[in-house]
């Protein structure tokens, strides 16, 4: 499965395609860290995650499955 990855800078929509769930996740907690906002991913079968979810995944506050739900960590 493929997945998309896209966040927003001060100048434009940037975006990166990725193959692996954990790959995604490292591009997402990428543009984070460089202060990009609306930070999204989306698979090929239409899932998407983004928002509150998607930044306490990104802290590893929740755990992403491959189907893109955030789940609380045990």
């Amino acid at each position: 499965m493929s997945y998309f990855i896209s966040g927003k800078d001060s100048v434009a929509i940037i975006g990166k395609k990725v193959l692996r769930i954990h790959e995604a996740l490292e591009e997402a907690r990428y543009m984070d860290q460089r202060g990009m906002t609306n930070i999204s991913i989306q698979d090929n079968a239409g899932h998407t995650i983004d928002g509150n979810d998607l930044l306490a995944c990104i802290n590893g506050e929740k755990a992403l499955s491959d189907d893109l739900r955030a789940h609380c960590v045990s």
